[in-house]
């Protein structure tokens, strides 16, 4: 058994070069639960406010080390982003949201997979009933790879010309 101040882990040896190693518990040199630095990445908060989050969950770290985590941490997520693509259900639903922007309010018109709930294609529009959302339609096709069979919206005329 390998140990340290953490945990202890199983060692193995390799048959062919006699090397020994155990296996990850996480992200490579660090002592953070993988979880943990998870829950840092996701929070779409300033590093110091990311740090107090954590430190009401019971863990102590200061905000020069979340910003380390997400350093760290980046070059592995832009990899994991250039993998395939999952595969979707055949429902995609589409729903619409009026966001206040300067001057005014944008509809957000969004597509998402009911399985997977993965984001395919969005667009924002001047008016809710009267624009075409088919290059929505068309985006989410060519990322996902496929038309959807069951495509499932509120009824609004946007989405039934397209």
């Amino acid at each position: 058994m390998r140990r340290n101040k953490l945990r202890r882990s199983q060692k193995h040896r390799c048959r062919d070069c006699g090397a020994y190693f155990s296996e990850g518990t996480g992200l490579i040199r660090t002592k953070l639960p993988s979880g943990t630095m998870a829950d840092a990445m996701q929070m779409s908060m300033s590093y110091p406010a990311t740090a107090s989050s954590l430190a009401m969950n019971g863990l102590k770290v200061c905000a020069k080390t979340v910003c380390s985590i997400v350093r760290r941490c980046s070059g592995t997520l832009i990899e994991y982003c250039d993998l395939p693509q999952p595969a979707v259900s055949e429902l995609w639903r589409t729903g619409e949201k009026l966001v206040g922007v300067i001057g005014g309010g944008t509809y957000l018109h969004g597509m998402m997979d009911d399985a997977t709930r993965l984001i395919l294609s969005v667009q924002l529009a001047a008016r809710k009933a009267k624009d075409d959302v088919s290059l929505m339609y068309e985006a989410g096709a060519a990322w996902a790879g496929k038309i959807p069979h069951l495509p499932v919206s509120d009824g609004a005329p946007s989405f039934r010309v397209a």
